[in-house]
């Protein structure tokens, strides 16, 4: 959303739930919490269903998290246009760096909602051409949208930059 400066409600309450689910995974052998990832989807798909009953939405917009397929499966079924942001793909990347539990059920759900999206967008041009190479996803249907900011409006001097370092 567009409400995560530090002073607002909203904000604190997403720094309350980032608290309690770094306590959770910090007591739950891993296996468990990777398990309680992939439970969490039946949550999310109930309340997605409940609002797409009450909402007509033109589109879905999410970013791609480790076994999360809830957002794509609803669009799905209410034929509703899925974009999923896809910063990296999880199932490959977090096999390196951490204890993965279920990969082989991480990489087709990963593939499956890859695959039943209507667009991705990434960031770079070297995640979309691994994306299309590894997932055999169309390359028309990755977009990349580079992080970034306007220089002309965003220009910081030498001095500001300066100060704005001291502060």
């Amino acid at each position: 959303s567009g409400w995560d400066h530090p002073g607002c409600a909203e904000s604190k309450a997403k720094e309350v739930r980032r608290s309690i689910l770094k306590k959770v995974k910090e007591l739950l052998p891993v296996f468990l919490f990777r398990l309680s990832e992939i439970l969490f989807n039946f949550l999310d798909l109930y309340r997605i269903v409940r609002v797409c009953k009450k909402h007509r939405f033109d589109f879905i917009y999410t970013r791609y998290a480790l076994f999360t397929f809830a957002p794509v499966l609803a669009a799905n079924f209410f034929k509703i246009p899925i974009i999923l942001e896809v910063n990296t793909p999880y199932a490959h990347a977090w096999a390196e760096y951490d204890t993965m539990y279920f990969q082989w059920f991480a990489k087709k759900i990963e593939k499956w909602c890859f695959f039943n999206a209507d667009a991705l967008i990434t960031v770079t041009g070297p995640l979309k051409k691994f994306l299309a190479e590894n997932y055999q996803i169309d390359a028309a249907k990755i977009h990349v949208m580079h992080n970034g900011v306007d220089l002309d409006m965003f220009n910081i001097d030498a001095s500001s930059s300066e100060r704005i370092r001291t502060k």
